[in-house]
């Protein structure tokens, strides 16, 4: 009997949508704006592939096309062969360092846009739970410790870091001192995952699992038709095309994003000046052109509307109240799966 075959990519994917696809259920289509940055990622793969080698004297080896698999891949071919399927992925490239002479490191390059890669910035794989499934699965096959080179698309930035797991670790090569150690039990989760998945195809049934509309993975699903409810539309609203709105509603979306990230950079920076002002009993200080002055809890005062209405009548209420100048007033939203 023929075993499924998963990508080792999607080896950390939500599992209702992997028991989807198997069930047959229609993915859509990626965008093209999509197909260009993936494009554009597997670029500056390659040249991030040749500045490790320039710069760190390795020899980065790539494997080309695969003569393996039916379907057009790349990479090194690596399979996790298990009773209920097959675990298959191909890894960018190899490393060879001299003085390990015939030992290939596995070597994952991943380039990012610039909201990605400040975010894998602050929380490595602990905010990318499918980049960390994969290079669990990739090192569980090679049986060997990694080097991970993760690229940002608009400034060039390149963090490189030293992928262990059980204790292993890889040998230390100019600007990959730092050391990252993946869960030693993840694996296991990963394949619980899986057989969870076979288990439910089987039985003709999708994974249950609930959608969550702040999850990135729920908000670009190619299945999330299947969990969330379509958005109410308005009747006969106009599909404007002006190049000026396009613009406009480019630099719209780009301006929350800015702001979704300045406001978590804020926070980040907010709780770790308290912790110290606290931790220290130093109440005031500056650093980094940044002054900071502890002021302990406060509370604020404020009239309370609700408690108001009980206390006097509807009259009185009415002259309290008076009405602001004049203003526009616009709504604007971001439509779900807006492109």
């Amino acid at each position: 009997m023929n075993k499924t075959i998963y990508g080792v990519s999607e080896a950390g994917n939500c599992p209702r949508s992997l028991s989807a696809v198997r069930l047959g259920y229609e993915p859509t289509k990626h965008s093209e704006s999509s197909l260009v940055i993936m494009r554009e990622g597997t670029r500056h793969e390659r040249w991030v592939a040749e500045d490790i080698a320039e710069e760190c004297g390795v020899k980065v080896l790539s494997a080309g096309k695969c003569m393996i698999c039916t379907e057009e891949r790349f990479g090194f071919h690596v399979s996790i062969d298990t009773p209920l399927f097959e675990l298959v992925g191909h890894i960018d490239r190899r490393i060879e360092i001299e003085g390990y002479e015939g030992i290939g490191y596995p070597l994952e390059i991943k380039a990012l846009g610039r909201f990605t890669f400040d975010k894998f910035k602050r929380q490595l794989f602990s905010g990318f739970p499918d980049y960390e499934a994969q290079e669990t699965c990739y090192l569980r096959a090679s049986q060997l410790p990694g080097y991970y080179a993760v690229k940002n698309r608009d400034t060039g930035e390149l963090l490189r870091f030293r992928v262990g797991q059980n204790g292993t670790s890889s040998p230390k090569i100019p600007t990959f001192d730092k050391q990252v150690e993946l869960p030693n039990a993840l694996f296991e989760d990963i394949i619980d995952s899986l057989n969870r998945v076979e288990s439910s195809v089987q039985a003709g049934e999708l994974v249950d699992v609930p959608f969550d509309e702040t999850s990135e993975h729920c908000r670009w699903c190619s299945v999330r038709y299947l969990c969330s409810k379509p958005e109410e539309q308005p009747k006969e609203v106009k599909q404007e095309s002006l190049p000026t709105l396009l613009e406009a509603a480019s630099l719209w979306r780009e301006g929350k994003d800015l702001e979704r990230q300045s406001e978590d950079r804020l926070e980040q920076a907010k709780s770790i000046f308290l912790t110290h002002a606290k931790n220290t009993n130093t109440p005031k200080y500056s650093v980094g052109g940044v002054s900071i002055n502890y002021l302990g809890e406060k509370t604020r005062r404020y009239l309370s509307e609700a408690k108001i209405k009980e206390l006097v009548s509807e009259d009185i209420l009415k002259q309290v109240y008076a009405d602001s100048k004049p203003f526009e007033d616009i709504k604007i939203r971001i439509l779900k799966g807006g492109a």
